[in-house]
């Protein structure tokens, strides 16, 4: 966090923050990857980062599609600007993503029903398995079914990296066996 913090004015936010994912994820080869920017209310630039392994992602939506099957399980790590915060959130949404008007205007019923008794299965098994995902806090949000945030502020890096890897590993293990019951 201080390294993101002091490289402000050496180069943008978003590519200073591009460069600590990237070399986070440098040995992580099964996943796949793409970065970005969001937006929260209150605070406009939040750069992020999505990861995920192509296993963790099911059929895509079309109007006779079984919502059960319908899903995106993903890692995205998350700099909030204005409150200088890192956070590793895990969302499981529709593929491909739909805000939540979308999804509340344009989903027929059955397909929500399917989609929702999914995602519950997919809860329900991070809960059961909650002694395996070190750290990890669950909810039940819109997007996120867990996240954690990196509240220490100067610990050095190859601390990071550590605390870093063993959140997604022990977070993979769990995800893979999900998708291989499915």
């Amino acid at each position: 966090m201080t390294y993101l913090k002091k490289t402000q004015r050496l180069v943008n936010p978003y590519r200073t923050f591009e460069i600590l994912v990237e070399t986070l994820l440098a040995h992580k080869k099964e996943f796949e990857r793409c970065g970005g920017i969001t937006s929260n209310q209150g605070c406009g630039y939040i750069p992020l980062y999505l990861f995920y392994k192509p296993s963790w992602v099911g059929c895509e939506y079309s109007k006779r599609m079984d919502g059960f099957k319908c899903y995106h399980i993903h890692f995205e790590l998350q700099w909030n600007t204005r409150w200088d915060e890192l956070t590793l959130y895990l969302h499981y949404e529709t593929n491909p993503y739909m805000t939540k008007t979308e999804y509340n205007k344009k989903i027929d019923e059955q397909f929500k029903k399917r989609y929702k008794l999914g995602r519950s299965q997919f809860l329900s098994f991070l809960q059961k398995n909650k002694n395996s995902i070190n750290n990890w806090q669950i909810h039940d949000y819109w997007l996120m079914v867990g996240k954690y945030r990196f509240e220490e502020r100067d610990m050095i890096f190859h601390s990071f990296k550590n605390k870093f890897n063993n959140l997604i590993n022990s977070m993979t293990e769990v995800i893979d066996a999900y998708c291989k019951g499915l």
